[in-house]
């Protein structure tokens, strides 16, 4: 009973220290729907291209800091959503660590109680189809 109790323990602690990727997309209001594109072919872009494109959407994900995921899944994210809505590319318009939460630590009472904020990692990008 013990040693399932203290596995249960080492079990919980090592799902709480991973780190996590999360992300959602909008479709722009007027934006002509168009069928997923696969993955892999979906450029990461810093900048707008000079190549005539179209604005699909928007893609915003979270990413935990301590610890911090792979870029390389950060990035398949990002290029997982951008899929989904069509694109051929997504271009990051912002990237920037953020308050996304706080957590109490303490007794019950609020004068013995410390509330600390957890940073997170918000990006923010545009999905685009080229003409």
């Amino acid at each position: 009973m013990i040693g399932k109790c203290v596995m249960l323990t080492i079990a919980a602690c090592m799902t709480a220290s991973c780190a996590t990727v999360s992300a959602t997309s909008m479709q722009y209001i007027g934006s002509p729907g168009q069928s997923p594109t696969d993955p892999a072919s979906v450029q990461i872009l810093q900048a707008m291209p000079a190549k005539p494109h179209e604005r699909l959407g928007e893609i915003s994900l979270t990413a935990s800091t301590q610890p911090s995921p792979a870029i390389s899944n950060v990035e398949e994210k990002l290029r997982e959503k951008a899929g989904r809505l069509g694109a051929d590319a997504v271009v990051i318009v912002s990237d920037s660590l953020q308050p996304v939460g706080v957590y109490a630590w303490g007794g019950w009472w609020a004068w013995d109680r410390t509330l600390y904020t957890v940073t997170g990692r918000r990006l923010v990008g545009v999905a685009i189809k080229y003409h």
